[in-house]
């Protein structure tokens, strides 16, 4: 097994054969979604001879195996944290990414736009680089309210209706299909084979996929001045949306994607595994020759790196099966 690597480039200045002797741990946690990547790194500060990182510092970080790094994003310090009762010294960071703005809320309306043009707007208005799919980029609204809301929310929202999801990376602003394993340009994205069952741990959960056979979603029509509906599936039991759409397409697709997401079964599957710095959000991980529940495509939902000192460094991740 290679032994783990890591490298950290503090405000453009690499200080990771500084801190070598007094590293203990660091953990990086790739979240899905809306929610922010975090970075935990904890050092030994006897003697008190380390000088801390200020907030609000830049941490760009690589991790990896053998002589092989794999950047992991930049990381805006926000907490350092001692303890009273050790030496440790332990520097909390979230994705540099995610900036304020993009998060604060507004009040503003929208009208006959499309996905696309709202995140181009959104991504110049927050110096980011807007990423979309030819598909999502096409959906087309008609009015849209942003009422004390963010940017980033409001993404959220709006995606969840056809099954995607908004988030900053790397100076991106990506919207992409949610449990289809693609990047935004509709590319599959990287394959990690994972077949020796001996390096593997974890457990695998299956529940009961709910049993609605069809979805309505309500839209109003303005020039008849009626609230009417649209259907997806066929038969009972019924489930309805509560939000009211501003356009029959809109609603159908809202109905869709949302009996699509209902009808598939919920398995999950947590899965340990020495350090594998290539997996994360979004990945596709193809496992064979472990037990049958666990063997077949999956997708990574979320994934933790952690490189201990002295220890054995490992990834864990939180799988779900494909769309």
């Amino acid at each position: 097994m290679k032994p783990p690597i890591y490298k950290i480039v503090a405000n453009d200045a690499d200080i990771t054969a500084k801190i070598q002797d007094r590293f203990l741990s660091m953990t990086l946690h790739d979240a899905p979604g809306i929610e922010s990547d975090t970075v935990t790194i904890t050092l030994d500060n006897r003697d008190n001879k380390i000088k801390p990182l200020s907030t609000g510092a830049t941490l760009a970080i690589s991790i990896g195996t053998g002589k092989t790094l794999v950047p992991k994003g930049i990381y805006k310090v926000t907490e350092l944290e001692e303890s009273l009762e050790n030496d440790d010294l332990v520097i909390h960071g979230t994705a540099a990414d995610t900036k304020g703005s993009i998060k604060a809320p507004k009040d503003r309306t929208f009208d006959n736009i499309t996905y696309g043009d709202l995140v181009n707007q959104i991504a110049s208005e927050n110096n980011l680089q807007p990423v979309i799919s030819d598909e999502l980029a096409k959906v087309q609204f008609d009015h849209i309210d942003q009422k004390a809301e963010s940017d980033l929310n409001l993404l959220t929202r709006l995606g969840r209706q056809y099954g995607a999801i908004a988030k900053p990376v790397a100076e991106r602003l990506l919207v992409t299909a949610k449990g289809e394993g693609k990047t935004a340009s509709g590319k599959d994205m990287p394959l990690t084979v994972i077949a020796d069952p001996e390096n593997s741990s974890g457990r695998i959960v299956t529940k009961e996929r709910e049993n609605y056979q069809s979805v309505i979603a309500h839209w109003f029509d303005e020039p008849a001045q009626q609230k009417r509906q649209v259907k997806a599936g066929d038969g009972e039991p019924v489930f309805t949306l509560r939000q009211e759409y501003s356009s029959e397409d809109e609603a159908l697709k809202a109905a869709t994607a949302d009996l699509e997401e209902r009808q598939r079964g919920k398995k999950t599957f947590s899965l340990s595994r020495p350090l594998s710095p290539e997996l994360g959000v979004e990945s596709r991980v193809q496992v064979l020759n472990h037990k049958t529940a666990a063997n077949g495509l999956w997708l990574v939902e979320s994934a933790d790196h952690t490189i201990e000192r002295d220890r054995v460094s490992s990834t864990t991740v939180e799988l779900v099966t494909p769309k």
